[in-house]
């Protein structure tokens, strides 16, 4: 699916830092909550199915038409340049021609000069445009926590995907967004308390709904299969569980790629309110050290984002 990379299908783009940790599921819940896919295969590990993640995320930008801000500005400066040069030179040409019986190499030398000062002044005077018109793109820091189960296999796919449970956020233009685009992510709106890294309180509607706490075990990235570890961070995310509108997106977060400190934690993650399915009340502890190269734990920083628009699952 190397299409839902493609620049025009991008939403926004960010650097993401945090955690990302797998909870123990009974096979029965797993299979209940995901009948209503009709026929699928869930390819992870036993017991391991739930992935939790809890990002602070930076340097967030909404992509206008899958594009950077910055390259706005510069599409503009150039449209700026080729019209303004063409203006100065041929205001340059005209008048020269009008207003003193100058020669033919006379009024090239005044078009060549008026047309760099017309391109310069245009190409910048456009470029400021665009940077105001697209400055609402360039969006403030905010944290999410997300809640899937990869490795599921849907019958007919050409690949795994990662089944959303539910999200939440403090940032209302990523709920606006969801909402908008029809991602199916049930995303609500949380409020968030962390050290960016390690611990994590997430507060929904008042009322306390999650609390984690992780330890680096010791091993660091030279002692992890990063691949394997990041083999659910490039995979499709399925949206729709809940109202049956089933929709694909790409939210690549792809740790086997970029970012940096990258750490096995363990620890536990202790769900105070019932949300979301298969995401059970309770402390469920975080084990790294006997996990499947797939199913390990991790901290992390700096990793390279972006979101594709959703379409529907056919």
């Amino acid at each position: 699916m190397k299409h839902w990379g493609s620049p025009r299908l991008r939403v926004a783009a960010s650097k993401m830092t945090g955690v990302r940790c797998y909870l123990d599921v009974e096979p029965d819940a797993l299979a209940r909550t995901l009948a209503p896919l009709g026929h699928v295969e869930v390819r992870g590990p036993p017991r391991r199915q739930i992935c939790c993640e809890l990002w602070h995320v930076t340097e967030g930008r909404v992509l206008v038409g899958g594009r950077e801000r910055e390259e706005w500005a510069s599409v503009a400066r150039e449209m700026g340049h080729l019209a303004g040069g063409w203006w100065g030179a041929s205001m340059a040409w005209t008048w020269g021609a009008l207003a003193r019986p100058t020669g033919v190499a006379d009024r090239a030398r005044l078009a060549r000069r008026w047309a760099q000062e017309g391109a310069a002044r245009a190409g910048d005077f456009m470029a400021g445009q665009a940077r105001d018109a697209t400055h609402w793109t360039v969006v403030e820091p905010y944290h999410e926590l997300l809640f899937t189960v990869p490795d599921v296999q849907l019958e007919g796919a050409p690949e795994p995907v990662s089944v959303v449970l539910g999200m939440v956020t403090d940032l209302p233009l990523a709920l606006k967004i969801d909402r908008i685009a029809s991602y199916g992510y049930d995303k609500r709106m949380a409020e968030f308390s962390t050290d960016g890294r390690h611990h994590w309180e997430v507060t929904v509607d008042g009322a306390p709904f999650l609390r984690a706490a992780f330890e680096p075990t010791g091993r660091g990235e030279a002692e992890i299969d990063r691949v394997s570890a990041a083999a659910g961070t490039i995979q499709p995310l399925l949206g729709g569980l809940s109202d049956r509108r089933l929709v694909l997106a790409e939210l690549r977060r792809d740790l086997g790629a970029s970012g940096d400190q990258l750490r096995e934690v363990e620890g536990t993650v202790e769900v105070e309110s019932w949300l979301f399915p298969l995401v059970e009340e309770g402390c469920h502890a975080v084990r790294s050290r006997e996990a499947p190269p797939n199913r390990i734990s991790m901290s992390f920083r700096g990793v390279d984002t972006f979101v594709t628009y959703p379409r529907p699952v056919r």
